[in-house]
């Protein structure tokens, strides 16, 4: 009885030790996973911010000549601005008409799948 009682005792404990690894697992899991969006939300924001300014700028009356032709601007995971492509990409695409102009701000992934858009009109005086 002696020997009986203690091969399951160390089988409990070898099952405890699995189940608390498999749980310290699915937590290190979900924490990661949750920093992983979180930076993705962050980057998010910081191109967006980006893309109002440029948008403000553009309505303003002092535009600046680089916003004048098609424009790309390059963007890291965290969303800082690279000059070599990256994991995010704004383009800033015309419409010229005689007597308005369309800037179409667009935010790509490197996927090039649309994550944010809008159309800032500026009339041609």
């Amino acid at each position: 009885m002696k020997k009986n009682s203690h091969r399951l005792f160390m089988m409990e404990i070898v099952l405890c030790i699995i189940i608390l690894f498999i749980s310290l697992s699915v937590t290190n899991l979900i924490f990661v996973r949750s920093m992983l969006q979180h930076q993705k939300n962050e980057a998010m924001m910081k191109m967006s911010e980006s893309m109002v300014m440029i948008s403000e700028n553009i309505q303003s009356h002092n535009i600046n000549k680089e916003y004048l032709s098609d424009y790309r601007i390059n963007y890291d995971s965290n969303g800082n601005r690279t000059n070599s492509i990256s994991t995010y990409q704004v383009r800033i695409d015309l419409l010229n008409n005689n007597k308005y102009t369309i800037y179409r701000l667009s935010l790509f992934d490197n996927g090039n799948k649309n994550l944010l858009s809008w159309d800032v009109v500026k009339v041609v005086e």
